[in-house]
């Protein structure tokens, strides 16, 4: 699985935010201080036919601990080396959801059980393919394929090892305007997607049974966005000055309102579960910016205080919002959001820190009852600067040089944390792919819109995890501290709805 990093964010932008706001809230929190430097380094590429830009993060990182052979539970490192599928189709009876799709280092996609079982293989002859994502009544995926003579967005049909095969439908191809990232709509009827341009990057979207052309929605860099529903979605795109765009859009390319002159600094919008609220992150017109709530009409907004980027997603459940942020100035231009996951109540205006520390991603429970943090270690890192340039340095960690198999990668804290009393059910080491670690990672609040790492109750996450023989194993993870389990030798996966 090797192809192009969804750079929803090609270069950062800065912006103003001009739009008159109703509250603002200053939250002082006594936390341990962020990152000091994700700094971006030039763009780098795999391949001729595969432009592959990587978010890369200089670290030092010392882990003392002992590497134990098997998935283990509660607080080791995890290593995946457990019984594997792998690309082999397992025959057996039908198997029910949940499924999960997978992609291995060849490119070759593959469908299986909650428990590795009943595999399906969809080859392509030529075709290798990354990022699947599962439509959201869960019939299908979608997955970018790149073959040597460019890349398309192919829909599969999902089925069970016993049904025949079908043919992937191709709803969009080109060799000059590859796609690298895909979004489906929410009724499951069509593909939004990303495609790199000379000049920038495009907004498109195609039926998933290809029966009509792709069109353009809009057209800038960076580029977020979030579904309102399935004929409309939330923009947040484009540079400073007049490119940036931030407004509602209908699958037509139509206008819903008057682009916002709240440009800020750029990071996937959010909008609620019942689709009243949404959020973004602003300028507040001063060395700090703004996590922003309002209601879609622009009305009633809370604002809290960040300083730099900051990344957040709704509560699936209430209008609760989550986020990370820097809480204090680190003297550095600070390029992505690393601090402590907080939560805003929109309600009551209130904001409590859910987890302190260096968290740089998280992905809420379909549940809403918790939340999967990954943070970096609260001991003795040291975050060193980086690089500076218009793309990344790829993130690696100098551990213990007694630890066999652990000095070529970033381990990094997974917890799991209770909502309603911060109470962390579950943590353990992790040590994950370089793959997920350099491209989900870094715009992980894009991609847990897209693609789902948590099981549809709730009980467990996938995440693909160097493991013995620096071999990739995607592991389902549970919340509650027991044996992780491996499903397949696999670089990265997704868990249908």
């Amino acid at each position: 699985m090797r192809g192009t990093s969804a750079m929803l964010h090609r270069r950062v932008n800065e912006g103003r935010d001009t739009t008159a706001r109703s509250v603002s809230y200053r939250v002082d929190v006594v936390d341990p201080p962020p990152a000091e430097a994700f700094e971006p380094t030039p763009d780098a590429t795999h391949g001729e036919h595969r432009p592959r830009r990587r978010l890369q993060i200089a670290l030092t990182l010392t882990v003392v601990v002992a590497l134990v052979l098997g998935t283990i539970g509660g607080s080791g490192l995890i290593t995946g080396s457990a019984p594997i599928v792998g690309n082999e189709v397992v025959e057996g009876a039908p198997s029910t959801e949940p499924r999960v799709v997978a992609v291995d280092a060849a490119g070759g996609v593959i469908t299986m059980d909650q428990h590795g079982g009943s595999g399906v293989a969809y080859p392509v002859p030529g075709v290798a393919f990354e990022f699947p994502a599962w439509s959201p009544d869960g019939t299908s995926f979608a997955a970018i394929g790149r073959d040597a003579e460019g890349a398309g967005l192919y829909v599969f049909e999902a089925r069970t090892p016993s049904q025949p095969q079908t043919e992937a439908v191709i709803a969009y191809e080109s060799a000059d305007h590859p796609p690298f990232y895909l979004y489906w709509t929410p009724d499951s009827q069509q593909v939004t997607f990303l495609t790199s341009e000379s000049d920038g990057l495009a907004l498109r979207v195609a039926p998933a049974d290809g029966s009509a052309t792709a069109i353009t929605l809009r057209a800038g860099a960076p580029m977020y966005w979030d579904f309102v529903d399935p004929g409309r979605l939330l923009v947040h795109s484009g540079a400073n000055g007049p490119d940036g765009f931030f407004g509602e859009v209908g699958v037509d390319g139509a206008l819903f309102e008057e682009p916002s002159a709240a440009q800020g600094l750029y990071r996937a919008p959010a909008i609620s579960g019942d689709d009243r609220l949404r959020a973004y992150v602003a300028d507040d017109g001063g060395t700090t910016s703004e996590v922003v709530v309002e209601a879609r009409d622009g009305s009633g907004s809370t604002r809290v205080r960040v300083f730099g980027p900051a990344a957040f997603s709704f509560n699936p459940q209430s209008d609760e919002l989550a986020f990370v942020a820097a809480n204090e100035s680190s003297g550095r231009n600070l390029q992505l959001p690393v601090g402590p996951l907080r939560l805003v109540d929109p309600t009551t205006r209130g904001v409590r820190t859910l987890l302190g520390g260096k968290v740089v991603a998280f992905f809420w429970s379909p549940t809403g009852k918790s939340i999967a943090a990954i943070r970096l270690d609260q001991g003795d890192d040291n975050v060193t600067e980086a690089s500076r340039g218009a793309g990344a340095v790829l993130a690696r960690a100098r551990a213990n040089s007694n630890v066999e198999g652990a000095a070529a990668s970033l381990t990094m804290h997974l917890s799991f944390v209770e909502v309603t009393t911060g109470s962390v059910v579950s943590e353990r080491l992790v040590r994950l792919a370089d793959l997920f670690l350099n491209q989900v990672l870094p715009y992980f609040d894009q991609y847990a819109l897209s693609h789902r790492v948590w099981s549809p109750d709730g009980t467990a996450i996938v995440l693909p995890i160097v493991g013995e023989g620096d071999v990739t194993r995607l592991l389902a993870i549970p919340v509650d501290g027991s044996d992780a389990r491996a499903l397949a030798t696999a670089e990265m996966g997704f868990w249908s709805p």
